[in-house]
């Protein structure tokens, strides 16, 4: 799953439906600001504590 502010606060959410039905692995990544990403920068992670914060809710 690649994060960014629209879907953030559904990584949690996915990860456990994904564990309750089996689902071995889950990898979250940040959006980075390249390619079609710097059309849409607002969508970005605003700081590292936002992917800290995620990180230890997994």
């Amino acid at each position: 799953m690649t994060a960014n502010r629209q879907n953030i606060a559904e990584a949690l959410d996915a990860h456990r439906l994904l564990s309750s039905i089996g689902v071995g692995s889950f990898r979250i990544k940040p959006m980075f600001a390249s390619g079609v990403a710097l059309e849409n920068k607002e969508a970005l992670l605003g700081s590292a504590d936002e992917i800290r914060e995620l990180q230890q809710a997994l």
